[in-house]
This record gives C-alpha cells, sequence and structure tokens, in this order.
C-alpha cells in the first residue's frame, strides 16, 4: 500500500474514532441512513466513504423486557469500496465501536458486507434527463434490528432495489429495504422470519457542479407480512446539503415526523480521496 494512501486511511481512521466518542448511542443502531443512487466506483478503482448519523431518543420509548433502555448518541461506520467493473461495485464496512448501552456496555465491532449492481445508469444529455436502476445486496451479523431482540437473530440479509430520474438540475432516487433475519433461535417467532419493510425516498436540485440541496424520507413500516398501524410506523424527514470541495460530502439534519421516529437527528458522509 502506497504511503499517501495508508495515511489516508489512518486520518479517516482517527477522525471516526474522535465522532465516535462524542456522546452514547440506543441499542438499536442503524450503522448509515442513506439512499443509493447510481454513483458507483469505476472498475478497478478503491472507494472510501465515512458515514455517521445520530440516533435520537424516541419522544415514546418502547421498552423490550431484557433490552437496554435507548439512549440518544452517534454511530460512526468507514466503508471501503472496490469497483469489479463498470457495473458492479463491492463494499465492505464496520462500525467503529461507538455504540454504548445505558448499562454502560458496548457492542462490538460489527463488520457488513455488501454488493451493488447497477445495469442501468443515468446518461442524462443537456436538460433531457434519464433513468437508472439495480439493486444492493447486504449481509451482516449485527444482532439487533427493529422488531428483532438479540435473541431472535445471528445475522441479517438485506436487499435494496434502487430506482431513479436525474438530469442536469434534479434527481430523484426511491429504495425498499427488505431485510430478513437469518439464524433464528426461536422457530416458533413467525413474524421476525418475514422482511422488515423500510423504504427511502430522496429529492435533490443541483444549483453548480458543487452544490445541491434537497429533502429525505426514511421510514420504517414494520414486517411484509403484517405492516405496523401508521402511529406505529416511524417517518423521519431530512433536510440535506451536499457539497464536492473538492472532495465530495453529505450533511442532513432531520425530524421525526410521527412520535414513534424520535425528535431531533443528524447524518452525514465524507468520501476520503486514495488517488
Amino acid at each position: 500500500m502506497r504511503t499517501g494512501l495508508a495515511a489516508r486511511l489512518g486520518t479517516a481512521a482517527l477522525l471516526g474514532a474522535a465522532l465516535a466518542f462524542a456522546g452514547t448511542t440506543r441499542a438499536a443502531p442503524r450503522d448509515e441512513v442513506r439512499v443509493y443512487t447510481d454513483s458507483i466506483e469505476g472498475r478497478g478503482k478503491w472507494g472510501l466513504e465515512l458515514h455517521f448519523n445520530s440516533m435520537p431518543r424516541p419522544r415514546i420509548s418502547t421498552v423490550i423486557p431484557g433490552e437496554p433502555r435507548p439512549a440518544s448518541g452517534l454511530v460512526v461506520t468507514p466503508e471501503l469500496s472496490y469497483g469489479l467493473s463498470d457495473a458492479v461495485e463491492i463494499e465492505f464496512g464496520f462500525m467503529l465501536p461507538s455504540v454504548r448501552l445505558d448499562d454502560g456496555s458496548s457492542l462490538q465491532v460489527v463488520p457488513h458486507a455488501r454488493i451493488k449492481w447497477m445495469p442501468r445508469r443515468a446518461q442524462p444529455q443537456g436538460a433531457q434527463g434519464d433513468w437508472f436502476w439495480g439493486s444492493v445486496l447486504e449481509w451482516s451479523p449485527s444482532p439487533y434490528r427493529r422488531g428483532v431482540s438479540n435473541e431472535d437473530a445471528a445475522s441479517h440479509l438485506a436487499l435494496r432495489p434502487i430506482i431513479g430520474w436525474r438530469d442536469a438540475r434534479w434527481l430523484v432516487a426511491a429504495n425498499l429495504l427488505l431485510e430478513w433475519p437469518l439464524g433464528l433461535r426461536n422457530p416458533a417467532a413467525s413474524d421476525v422470519r418475514r422482511p422488515e419493510v423500510a423504504p427511502s425516498l430522496k429529492l435533490l436540485r443541483s444549483y453548480s457542479d458543487r452544490f445541491a440541496t434537497g429533502l429525505e424520507y426514511h421510514g420504517e413500516w414494520g414486517s411484509a407480512r403484517r405492516l405496523l398501524p401508521s402511529g406505529e410506523q416511524a417517518h423521519t424527514l431530512y433536510w440535506i446539503v451536499e457539497r464536492r470541495t473538492p472532495f465530495w460530502m453529505s450533511f442532513g439534519i432531520g425530524h421525526g415526523l410521527n412520535r414513534n421516529a424520535g425528535g431531533l437527528s443528524i447524518k452525514g458522509s465524507l468520501e476520503i480521496p486514495l488517488d
């Protein structure tokens, strides 16, 4: 590995560690909050991104017996990606040990692996827009997701179909996250065998080659077999800003649209140049 690359990786790790201990977090972390578009690493190229998101204390906390009570804080996830081809990208990430429970204990580092496939990427010409679509497949050994206790699953498999449209000024992208628990220790828990449904939507307006702003919606709707009542679902809306100077970064500030989604939260991503 080149000296410059090693230095950048070390800088990213230190930055992540500094952010990681900014506060405590609740027991059900989501490693990142984002909407996937048609961006992908080129063939044979490496990419490094640093994602962070806060987890606000819910305004109505549902305490699961045997689980630590929620607490607000921050999760930081560095991700390394590599382009296998012009349409396929693999990605590896790990959550820094920044998740502290109310009883004073901490969750372990949680790795995950993704493969992103984009058979159709937008090729807008002038003012005319173009469509894109693809999907992301992810495996994670994280022992906890919404609605699934630590004892229910050893790992999770997630499929995220992607569809969107872009032109010179506008970007619209939608994801539908479907997440299955694997290795159930309680076969009688039939509900957790069904995928959890979490849709997201992004609307972005570009004002130049370097600046864009817009909105993101993120929802958690419950099991595909039995969606939660609207009052028990989680709906969060973010105002986001994206800027490239010279590297890409994104920042969003959001708030729950209903009481179950929680209060104020932040999220963001930072691209670490490797070239």
